[in-house]
């Protein structure tokens, strides 16, 4: 997992560099981020049958996802 993370972490903060020059280059990095992204999230659902039973799993994927988008909120 942590391989996943930091591929996708790495390739976004190097996006800072973009150029329009080096366009290659830069798709490819946003190709590896997406691809630590989705690679990460396999791990992060398996984890969700080892913190919740069965019957609140959907109950706490909702919580978590709903957690997930009120964390993305800026308030300016």
């Amino acid at each position: 997992m942590k391989f996943f993370v930091y591929m996708g972490s790495f390739s976004c903060m190097s996006l800072y560099w973009f150029e329009l020059e080096n366009i290659e280059i830069s798709l490819l990095l946003y190709f590896f981020s997406l691809l630590g992204f989705w690679g990460s999230l396999v791990y992060y659902n398996s984890y969700l049958n080892d913190i919740t039973f069965p019957k609140q799993a959907n109950s706490v994927s909702a919580k978590g996802y709903t957690m997930g988008y009120i964390g993305s909120v800026n308030y300016y």
